[in-house]
């Protein structure tokens, strides 16, 4: 049994490695939602979900 399903994750969860990519690579909001297909408001809410993810991932692999 599947204990999450994929069709229940936020869209910006599941673009979120995406648009923090494409951020760091220099790309505006407004090109990253167009690229994706998703509206800008979007975009940015990935970026902030994936930085603050991010950080979290950074402090356990600095535990371990």
């Amino acid at each position: 049994m599947e204990l999450t399903d994929g069709d229940a994750v936020p869209i910006y969860v599941k673009i979120s490695e995406k648009v923090f990519h494409l951020r760091r690579l220099g790309m505006g909001y407004a090109s990253i939602a167009e690229r994706l297909g998703v509206n800008l408001w979007m975009a940015k809410r990935s970026a902030r979900w994936a930085k603050a993810h991010n950080k979290e991932r950074e402090s356990f692999s600095l535990m371990g």
